[in-house]
């Protein structure tokens, strides 16, 4: 899909993708269901959207192509753990239990 299909096209696709099955992902009664939009369809979406700034680097320094994937690879996943530190600090800054009781599931 790389060189068939506009990359802003791609983009756009991935992203609504993304964007509808997260949405998705509260409605289940479920947790197959959740899962299924959670990480399957939310994954599809990433999936498009994952290579394109790789691709775009490539064309602009073609003779380090390595060193553009490995770079943009690393940040992309350091990205995430970062936020995910952040929101921790963010909403429970002070490490409290949780005062809901889950009986099930």
């Amino acid at each position: 899909m790389l060189h068939k299909v506009d990359l802003r096209l791609q983009l756009l696709i991935g992203m609504m993708i993304y964007a509808a099955c997260m949405y998705l992902a509260q409605f289940p009664s479920s947790f197959e269901g959740f899962a299924f939009f959670y990480s399957f369809g939310c994954g599809v979406g990433m999936g498009i959207v994952y290579f394109l700034p790789v691709l775009a680097a490539w064309s602009y320094l073609p003779h380090i192509r390595p060193i553009c994937a490995g770079t943009i690879l690393s940040w992309f996943s350091l990205s995430g753990i970062g936020y995910a530190e952040l929101a921790i600090k963010t909403l429970n800054p002070n490490n409290e239990k949780s005062p809901i009781l889950i009986k099930s599931g």
